[in-house]
């Protein structure tokens, strides 16, 4: 008996990943009007930024469904090993509920972990929980180790553009227009509660990394051995490169070392293209 991991398509882990990884990872859906695939199945991230701009509105993502994580525990179950589900953050998916749904149908041992986050912030919980699984035959133990890491996980994106989250509704017309026209670049970040806060705004993308820099000196000691990635949305990785830039002077690790992830449809779908992010635990 064993702890197998079900994790979700939000934590930007590709389905060839997972299966490296051992995990099994179910894609949200993305729908561009009539047309509806299945995250990292149906719909590669270049492709899906393909079609991010060819739509005037945005597309809508939705959760993993209960049947998925139905099919996935039931798997695990007749395996004769126990189902952990790490999941993107409540507070901005139903997808967290859908595994308590799920498991609610089995008799059987299963945990459900909500991770407060998503993204690669979520992808460093899943690589540290995989990091330790081995160590545990207590699956009661081991969750109680993943839930008390992940309140050290921590990401940042610097956005481009205010366009999407107009057009997402969490933005006035005339706020998108004002901010286009001086250049604004927000940053965001999650709460400890798994909420999107919008934590600093700068004039000008320089200012923009300067202050993203800043704030993550702000938060903390980072543990470079539990690992750091960088992130960005769109199609083209260069974006990176200012920020690679400004991060050596944030860790003693060869910035050209840092994996470089890109963003697919759950943040890329608000946040639009060209935005960067970071994500790392602090100690």
């Amino acid at each position: 008996m064993g702890i197998k991991l079900v994790v979700d398509s939000s934590s930007e882990i590709t389905q060839e990943e997972s299966k490296e990884m051992g995990v099994y990872c179910l894609p949200l859906t993305v729908s561009f009007e009539e047309d509806m695939f299945r995250d990292g199945v149906d719909l590669s991230y270049d492709e899906f930024y393909d079609k991010l701009s060819e739509y005037e509105s945005l597309p809508k993502t939705s959760q993993v469904t209960p049947y998925l994580y139905e099919e996935a525990f039931k798997e695990i179950l007749s395996n004769g090993d126990i189902p952990v589900a790490i999941t993107l953050s409540s507070e901005i998916s139903g997808t967290y509920n859908s595994a308590i749904l799920a498991s609610n149908q089995f008799e059987e041992e299963i945990h459900i972990i909500d991770s407060l986050t998503t993204s690669c912030a979520l992808k460093l919980i899943i690589k540290y929980a995989l990091s330790i699984i081995d160590k545990y035959d207590d699956p009661v133990e081991f969750v109680n180790e993943i839930e008390k890491i992940k309140k050290k996980a921590k990401i940042f994106y610097l956005l481009d553009t205010l366009e999407y989250l107009y057009k997402g509704g969490r933005l006035s017309k005339f706020s998108a227009l004002a901010g286009s026209i001086l250049s604004i670049k927000p940053i965001i970040s999650f709460d400890d509660s798994g909420k999107v806060v919008m934590l600093s705004k700068s004039r000008g993308w320089k200012k923009g990394i300067s202050l993203l820099s800043d704030l993550v000196k702000e938060s903390g000691e980072i543990d470079e051995k539990l690992g750091v990635i960088l992130s960005y949305s769109g199609k083209d990785s260069s974006i990176v490169d200012s920020l690679k830039q400004k991060s050596e002077s944030l860790f003693s690790l060869d910035v050209n070392a840092i994996p470089v992830t890109q963003i697919g449809c759950t943040i890329g779908t608000h946040a639009g293209p060209g935005t960067i992010g970071i994500s790392y635990f602090t100690k």
